[in-house]
């Protein structure tokens, strides 16, 4: 099946070239805004047909449309293909936004097309990156019947992994992500920024975090999410959490609420494997 590529971002660049080296899929067209970044997508995606900053033309080249633009921009897609086609029959238009849901391509769906969304769980800092990372990556897909069919193909010839799952939870999902990518960004800076108010040399502070990030993610990946807490909420050590509520309040309490609200998460998993009493008292200087 041909494709064709309307925004020539980073997700559909990646997505593009691993579809470009498949014997399934072939992307003729690639888009922009600006011409001068659909040549470096096209560039590096390969033996394009048309690179242009014309979406309606574009849309000749092929069945499958991947609209790899910004979240704010894909209602403005939509708009400039509904009111330059009057029918879409059997073309199935993707969109890659992890928050949006299919329904916003609901207009082309109106005009006969096929509409479903397909989101990598996967940093993809650049075209090279992003193409060899989503060979690992896992798929969030959703969307009516047929473009589910169509997105499971294209994601077989790319890394084979994918969840499916209702189109109005789409948003509750990308906040999961969040926690599980960015959020953990947020806790490491705030750690680096404890570190630095403490006077640590600021060239050390990731020298320092990484191991215990890192140690984190592999007890995770051997032991599960439950097993692998460490730390005084695990142990029930109420002294030690004592003082670092006090400390927080005297020297930084900026960290102060964000240190509780992450404490009542790590509680919750606390509570499955240890029945310490001193989780209910915990919980009770939390809260205070």
């Amino acid at each position: 099946m041909n494709v064709v590529i309307i925004g020539s971002g980073r997700a559909g660049t990646a997505i593009g070239k691993n579809l470009q080296e498949s014997n399934e899929f072939s992307v003729k067209a690639v888009t922009n805004i600006l011409i001068k970044e659909a040549e470096k997508s096209a560039k590096f995606i390969g033996n394009i047909d048309f690179i242009s900053t014309n979406n309606i033309e574009a849309l000749k080249y092929g069945e499958i449309i991947l609209i790899s633009t910004p979240d704010d921009i894909i209602p403005n897609v939509v708009e400039e293909i509904t009111a330059s086609n009057k029918n879409l029959k059997d073309k199935y238009f993707f969109h890659i936004s992890g928050s949006l849901p299919s329904t916003i391509l609901g207009e082309l769906k109106d005009k006969g097309a096929f509409i479903g969304s397909l989101h990598p769980l996967q940093a993809l800092p650049s075209f090279e990156e992003g193409a060899k990372n989503l060979k690992n990556a896992y798929f969030c897909l959703e969307g009516d019947y047929k473009a589910l069919e169509t997105l499971k193909k294209i994601v077989s010839v790319i890394s084979n992994k994918y969840f499916t799952i209702s189109t109005e939870f789409k948003p509750l999902y990308h906040a999961a992500a969040v926690f599980a990518s960015n959020f953990i960004n947020a806790t490491a800076f705030a750690s680096y920024s404890i570190f630095k108010k403490i006077g640590v040399d600021e060239d050390k502070i990731k020298e320092i975090i990484s191991p215990l990030i890192n140690g984190t993610v592999n007890n995770i990946e051997k032991l599960g999410f439950i097993h692998s807490l460490t730390g005084p909420i695990s142990r029930g050590d109420i002294k030690t959490i004592k003082r670092h509520l006090q400390a927080l309040k005297n020297y930084d309490n900026e960290h102060l609420l964000l240190y509780k609200t992450l404490s009542k998460e790590a509680i919750k998993i606390a509570e499955i494997i240890n029945s310490n009493n001193n989780l209910q008292k915990i919980k009770y200087l939390i809260e205070d």
